[in-house]
């Protein structure tokens, strides 16, 4: 399995993954403005050449605390690899990004 950033050749498939897991009416240009956007990042795990997960991470700031954290959400898995701990590995790699990524 391979986790890495979201690219643009592979924004219709997460569009079509995260609508089926969700069931939402989702606009794929919203899919393509996260690989532009300094404030959301996107994940991807692959199997191969086959996009089986993704997540979306969103970096927010705590104006109180004077600090920024990370926010992930519509995780997602196909149906067919689920119970494997994909899920897991997608947040496993997420808190390495807070560490060598996303420094707050």
């Amino acid at each position: 399995m391979i986790i890495e950033f979201l690219k643009e050749e592979k924004c219709n498939e997460m569009f079509n993954l995260i609508k089926d897991c969700f069931n939402l009416e989702v606009n794929d240009n919203n899919i393509k403005e996260i690989i532009k956007s300094e404030n959301c990042k996107a994940i991807i795990m692959k199997n191969k050449d086959e996009l089986i997960g993704t997540a979306i991470i969103d970096t927010l700031n705590d104006y109180i605390k004077n600090q920024k954290y990370y926010y992930i959400n519509y995780v997602c898995i196909k149906k067919e690899y689920r119970g494997c701990g994909y899920s897991k590995k997608i947040m496993e790699y997420k808190n390495w990004l807070d560490k060598k990524i996303f420094p707050i």
